[in-house]
């Protein structure tokens, strides 16, 4: 996935999420974790999809907001999770002493493992559910 990424998560109807979108080796332990952020914002816009096709309950209605449902959830996934398999990459490097940069140095080690776990523990999910849906209710 990191060399071969998918293009994007939506194709028409139908979405990719986890590791059929972004698959990762297991060096930062988080392709699981991604997978069910996914799927969080995935359910969060297809219910907010539902929620506006109830008011109108026409075909046409229910195919439109369904894939702009799938398109914005492409939209707030996409960079996010396209970063997993680059940075697992790079872990993988740096746990067997071969990152270039970094090498031995324990310190420079330290600091960037920090960096990677970080930038994955510190996504606020409730902030990238709400963005989501407010996002999808503005298409």
């Amino acid at each position: 996935m990191y060399e071969h990424p998918a293009p994007r998560y939506n194709f028409g109807g139908v979405a990719l999420a986890g590791d059929a979108a972004h698959a990762s080796g297991p060096h930062l332990g988080s392709g699981a974790g991604f997978g069910i952020e996914d799927s969080l914002v995935l359910a969060s816009v297809l219910e907010a999809a539902n929620a506006e096709v109830r008011a109108q309950p026409s075909t046409e209605v229910k195919a439109r907001r369904c894939r702009d449902a799938l398109i914005t959830y492409n939209l707030m996934r996409f960079a996010r999770t396209q970063w997993l398999p680059g940075a697992t990459r790079e872990a993988g490097e740096l746990f067997q002493w071969r990152d270039k940069a970094v090498g031995k140095d324990h310190e420079k080690f330290s600091k960037r493992v920090h960096e990677l776990y970080h930038t994955i523990w510190d996504n606020d999910i409730d902030e990238m559910v709400n963005v989501s849906v407010a996002a999808f209710k503005k298409a």
